[in-house]
């Protein structure tokens, strides 16, 4: 199953940031990449080691906080939001200006530049509040839109496994929610997907109130981190880790445990991946087996 992504990169370390977005998928990308490995055939390409922390050597999003391979978790960074007097938190992977990422430690996506070509509502205006108990602290990031995370996430197998006979999205978008946000005033661009919402109590296990990659949440104050399930994937035959938050397609949704987000089926565009005017790359997910 070949499906187009919409460039959404989570990455750790150097490798490329992925969002799936296909002829209708979205998701979103690359975290690390457990070890270099020559292009060659199949059986010969190292899947990286498979067990211990990776070094922060192989990060490409550098404020990963530590990436544990026998868990196969990575911590990040969590930030504050709001959404109509809700608390939201969402993790910054990248950005589309080259010196605001390496400020921020996150990667630099330039194609996220294009992501409002045709497709207005594919990038997210917000706006910012300055926190009145300490104006040197990080501004809280008022959404307009928001993921809502209580449906049940539904996988039922085929005889033959795939495809299956029903897939139902355990988290979905409103019509104004996208992980890619431009602050009010500014052209830049950032992915910046929100994976829970609320003040405490966390589901971590039938997510009703966070992403169904989350695994455990953090608020210690001035160290609040998000534990998510990480993906083993392969780019120019290097081993790599990513992150999958939103996708553009409800089935690709299901698969990678992600947020179906359905205006980003309207990303710029689809079919096309070349830098003058698509926020697409491609990705090439395999189901049962090579």
């Amino acid at each position: 199953m070949e499906l187009s992504t919409t460039f959404k990169r989570t990455v750790l370390v150097g490798a490329v940031a992925l969002t799936i977005a296909g002829s209708s998928a979205l998701s979103s990308g690359t975290l690390a990449l457990p070890s270099q490995a020559a292009a060659g055939p199949a059986s010969t390409i190292s899947s990286g080691p498979a067990s211990g922390y990776l070094p922060k050597s192989k990060f490409t999003i550098r404020s990963t906080k530590q990436v544990d391979l026998n868990k196969e978790i990575v911590a990040l960074p969590l930030h504050k939001g709001n959404f109509n007097g809700q608390t939201v938190w969402f993790i910054i992977t990248d950005s589309s200006d080259f010196g605001l990422a390496h400020d921020l430690d996150v990667n630099y996506a330039p194609k996220l530049a294009n992501m409002a070509i045709g497709c207005a509502a594919c990038v997210q205006e917000v706006t910012l509040t300055v926190p009145p108990d300490n104006k040197f602290s990080d501004a809280i990031v008022n959404f307009q839109g928001i993921p809502d995370f209580s449906p049940t996430r539904v996988l039922t197998p085929s005889s033959t496994g795939f495809p299956p006979l029903a897939a139902q999205p355990g988290a979905v978008g409103d019509a104004k929610y996208s992980p890619f946000i431009r602050i009010q005033g500014s052209s830049v661009v950032y992915n910046a997907p929100i994976v829970a919402v609320g003040t405490g109590s966390f589901d971590v296990m039938h997510h009703t109130n966070t992403s169904d990659r989350v695994m455990s949440v953090d608020l210690t104050q001035g160290d609040e981190k998000v534990d998510m399930l990480f993906i083993r994937g392969f780019d120019s035959g290097q081993p790599i880790v990513y992150l999958s938050t939103e996708v553009s397609d409800p089935m690709a949704a299901v698969l990678e445990r992600a947020t179906f987000v359905p205006l980003l089926k309207n990303a710029p565009f689809l079919g096309g991946d070349d830098f003058l005017g698509s926020a697409r790359e491609r990705i090439f997910p395999f189901a049962n087996g090579q």
